[in-house]
């Protein structure tokens, strides 16, 4: 929608979309709800993405700090899928079935592994339970359905980079999560979510838009993780926490990154600064390249040695064959501007050599 808005008006930006500021930008809300079967909920969810991602790049998430009066109405945009009413709406436009709504909102608590409060059962309790979850084998199961059911970022047409601080270590002595992804050589790819949890469910990456108090632990864990991508839900406003949680984004398992290196000072917590391990989304494995669980960051299948010689013979050949204008046009065709030729994958720079050929 904002490229689409960008088209018709050159340096639209965020608030103008969000805060429907022109006529063009009226009209490309107008068109994008006229065509989508959920068109009014993906459009309150949508909005609400843009408006929190600009709230916390203009450091405005905070709670109490002085706002601008367009911050103020960003935050009543952000905050708009919030509250019992409008979530009972959000519910009904995307069929959640009672089990399902509890799945997510069990899954915000965190309480979600304790059965019961000294012989009280725990309706938050995500183990077996048939009068939690109904025909649903757990609450696991239960979030699982839910996440199919609800848009994620992709469906909604956005990819976003959103932050999670990692897992502190089970075992004493053992690495930080962060100190074992950067130890992987850049372009290497992680397998997210495949190592059975303790209530036997495949781990969910919860990951955050804005300042929350997951994020006051980087000191302790050693930085964030940054995730740039686009199969994560936005199940906060369906959750029991709040906009000021962090917006979260969930991640379901099985979810592959290429790890694209380590920013010594990405995260700021006062005037310390922290670490941030920076992960890219993908739908296609690069052939050759190394693989990673994430679960102990150990080797599954070693890189190919010939990939540097056989993607710089590719490159060579792109450079010696086509004009530069030609390649950075094809590039911006193929929507892979963002990377530039030498950080392509193998599959991506065979791709643009066929369609610069034909």
């Amino acid at each position: 929608m904002l490229d689409e808005l960008r088209a018709r008006t050159p340096g639209a930006t965020i608030a103008d979309l969000v805060l429907e500021k022109t006529d063009a930008a009226r009209q490309v809300c107008s068109d994008y709800v006229a065509t989508h079967l959920a068109g009014l909920a993906d459009l309150m969810l949508i909005k609400s993405l843009l408006a929190t991602a600009e709230l916390q790049r203009l450091g405005a998430t905070v709670e109490g700090v002085e706002r601008t009066p367009e911050e103020k109405a960003l935050v009543d945009v952000a905050t708009a899928p919030y509250g019992e009413l409008v979530k009972k709406r959000l519910i009904a436009a995307y069929g959640l079935d009672r089990f399902e709504v509890l799945a997510v909102e069990a899954y915000s608590d965190a309480n979600k592994k304790v059965k019961d409060f000294e012989g009280v059962p725990n309706p938050h309790f995500m183990g077996t339970s048939v009068q939690n979850w109904g025909y649903y084998a757990d609450g696991w199961d239960a979030l699982s359905s839910a996440l199919a059911k609800l848009p994620s970022l992709g469906d909604l047409g956005l990819v976003l980079t959103t932050y999670r601080a990692p897992r502190q270590p089970k075992v004493m002595g053992e690495l930080l999560e962060i100190q074992k992804i950067a130890a992987i050589k850049p372009e290497s790819m992680i397998e997210h979510g495949t190592a059975v949890m303790d209530m036997g469910q495949l781990h969910f990456l919860s990951t955050a838009i804005t300042d929350n108090v997951h994020w006051t632990r980087a000191g302790e864990v050693g930085g964030l993780i940054g995730i740039t991508g686009y199969s994560g839900v936005y199940i906060n406003p369906f959750g029991i926490q709040g906009w000021l949680d962090g917006a979260e984004i969930l991640y379901p398992p099985r979810v592959v990154t290429v790890f694209e290196g380590l920013n010594p000072h990405g995260y700021r917590d006062g005037s310390v600064d922290y670490p941030v391990a920076h992960l890219r989304e993908i739908s296609k494995r690069e052939t050759g390249q190394a693989v990673y669980r994430d679960d102990k960051y150990m080797l599954v299948v070693a890189r190919d040695n010939n990939l540097d010689a056989t993607k710089l013979k590719m490159v060579k050949q792109l450079e010696t064959r086509f004009a530069p204008d030609a390649v950075r046009s094809a590039l911006v065709e193929l929507g892979l501007s963002y990377k530039g030729v030498m950080y392509l994958t193998l599959d991506e720079l065979t791709t643009l050599h066929d369609h610069l050929a034909t």
